[in-house]
């Protein structure tokens, strides 16, 4: 059955609401025993043992990049208010990671490995980068972004005065297998675009498998220009144009939920139709132009071979995260757009590689661009700066 759905505005019955957690503001800090505490002076610890001075747990990772200034940002807290208060970074990384991290970036602040995520499971957070803040007689009187935390904060914090910081345990994820519009299998077509579902994380899915594999895409709260920038594969804000303040405003205002289904012979053009489909219907529209920009040139080291694994396959199966990317049958560009978010900077692909390979690299988010430097030379691989001519997002109003 062939359905044609355009729902501008619809407001779902959906249940969605953020969780409260096991522990509250305002309840007592729970018992909790770390035995892995780097930079500490014991490598075990019960938070309920600092009774008597505040604490601030920060759930954080060293996988997590945005975290990275966050955690320095707390160590100058730290130094700065001393022994008043005791700073703890909380991660699932081990003890190896933590310590250089240190190494890197020295501070006073102690780190606990929490392997298991307990711990954050316990508070109900949803994001690294959130916080909880437990004054000196052990009760929990905050829970927010990482990022909010400041002298005034900490200041408030010491003299028991009110935090002025709004509770955010950061917003739920909707299970792999969670659909935000239930549509029957045998659809043919469907674009259904409604507005934000209030307290669920922004994402963008693509099922590659079951009964929309490869045909469907499903947009949940996401600004019209970051829309436009998946629409496109466009993988940074960088190659972004906006002719007009106007359209600047427009791209990035009102978040959007969209489905899109097309039928199994038209897969080949799922990413063509979708473009067709929300330039016609949301504020602002896309075009790819040809600009000449600053970028980095990803291209081979002069004098040594490149040592990137051809694939027996070309199914572009790959999972990364800010440590690694592990790819499978990929071309080249899907590489290259990892290290594109990575760096944050547009990179131009003069390697000449045309097929499909295999792909293993890591890296670390203390040093980015060193470490991204470093990993690719061991594949005979350089980024060197220069200005190119490549593709961008020109987003301007309809």
């Amino acid at each position: 059955m062939k359905h044609i759905i355009i729902l501008a505005l619809l407001i779902l019955v959906t249940t969605f609401s953020l969780g409260q957690g096991l522990v509250k503001i305002g309840n007592k800090a729970p018992k909790y025993y770390f035995n892995k505490v780097v930079n500490a002076p014991t490598t075990d610890l019960d938070i309920s043992d600092l009774k008597g001075k505040p604490t601030v747990l920060a759930f954080w990772g060293t996988w997590c990049a945005p975290c990275i200034p966050e955690m320095i940002n707390l160590a100058k807290l730290q130094k700065q208010f001393g022994d008043k208060i005791q700073i703890i970074g909380v991660s699932d990384d081990n003890e190896q990671k933590l310590k250089a991290f240190l190494q890197k970036r020295p501070g006073n602040i102690w780190l606990a490995s929490d392997p298991s995520n307990n711990l954050w499971n316990i508070f109900d957070l949803q994001t690294a980068g959130h916080a909880v803040l437990i004054d000196k007689n052990n009760y929990v009187v905050g829970i927010t972004e990482t990022e909010k935390i400041d002298s005034a904060v900490v200041n408030n914090l010491i003299t028991s005065k009110q935090l002025n910081i709004s509770e955010d345990r950061g917003t739920k994820r909707l299970a792999e297998n969670q659909d935000p519009v239930k549509l029957d299998s045998t659809t043919l077509y469907s674009f259904v675009l409604q507005p934000e579902l209030k307290g669920i994380t922004p994402m963008m899915k693509q099922p590659r498998m079951g009964p929309f594999g490869n045909r469907r895409i499903t947009i949940i709260n996401l600004v019209p220009g970051v829309i436009l920038r998946e629409a496109y594969d466009i993988s940074i804000r960088k190659k972004i144009i906006y002719p007009t303040r106007d359209d600047s405003l427009k791209s990035n205002q009102n978040s959007y939920c969209i489905d899109f289904i097309v039928a199994e012979n038209n897969k080949a053009d799922l990413k063509t139709l979708f473009q067709k489909e929300i330039n016609n219907h949301l504020p602002v529209k896309g075009e790819i132009q040809k600009r000449m920009i600053p970028c980095y040139v990803l291209k081979s080291i002069e004098g040594k071979r490149i040592t990137i694994k051809q694939s027996t396959k070309s199914d572009n199966s790959f999972s990364f995260n800010g440590l690694a990317f592990n790819g499978v049958g990929i071309p080249i560009h899907t590489f290259i757009s990892y290290i594109e978010n990575g760096l944050n900077y547009p990179v131009y692909d003069a390697t000449r590689l045309t097929g499909y390979y295999d792909i293993e690299f890591s890296k670390n988010n203390i040093e980015p661009l060193q470490s991204t430097k470093d990993s690719l030379a061991k594949l005979g691989l350089e980024l060197v700066k220069d200005q190119k001519e490549m593709d961008v997002l020109v987003i301007s109003s309809r």
